[in-house]
């Protein structure tokens, strides 16, 4: 009957401690930091068991900070098997590009809140530019070194009443 589960440093858990989370079908709040030794397979497996047609889960908030070994693919079948998130943060996933990101825009048309920190080459256009995240209020790339600025500034007029945070972690203004 968990709803909420939240480990921090789980430096020392394995693929097997992801596995034994794929029977948690009341799932809504998943965090897992600093989750060196997950592979990106192991993460498929999980989203796909938290499906909500398959489970009756609803995944709502999902952490992954520090989680270096996902990668797109995870990503995607994140975005394709739990697309009624509303707080997602993918913060230094390093490997993360702008391919598993249009996947993302495209299925989780209910995120208010996304935080990208640290993402290496990643250009985030995909959010920047979708028009299906129309419930975006919160949108965090500070450290995202190709981010152009000039593509936040064109977000946040078109969306002037969300915040978005720039590479040096400043609130983009109008």
């Amino acid at each position: 009957q968990m709803r909420s589960l939240s480990i921090s440093f789980c430096n020392n858990l394995t693929d097997a401690t992801l596995n034994s989370f794929c029977n948690l079908k009341n799932l809504h709040t998943l965090t897992l930091k600093k989750g060196a030794h997950f592979s990106d397979c192991s993460f498929v497996r999980l989203f796909e068991a938290l499906d909500p047609t398959n489970s009756g889960s609803c995944l709502r908030n999902l952490c992954l900070v520090e989680c270096k070994e996902l990668l797109d693919t995870g990503v995607k079948a994140l975005a394709r098997h739990c697309p009624k998130l509303v707080h997602l943060d993918l913060s230094w996933c390093w490997n993360l590009t702008d391919d598993c990101l249009e996947v993302l825009a495209t299925w989780c048309r209910h995120i208010r809140s996304l935080k990208l920190v640290g993402l290496r080459s990643a250009q985030c256009t995909p959010i920047l530019e979708a028009s299906t995240m129309n419930h975006l209020q919160h949108l965090d790339l500070t450290q995202c070194h190709v981010v152009s600025d000039s593509k936040l500034q064109a977000y946040k007029q078109s969306k002037p009443l969300a915040t978005v945070i720039n590479f040096w972690g400043e609130t983009v203004d109008l």
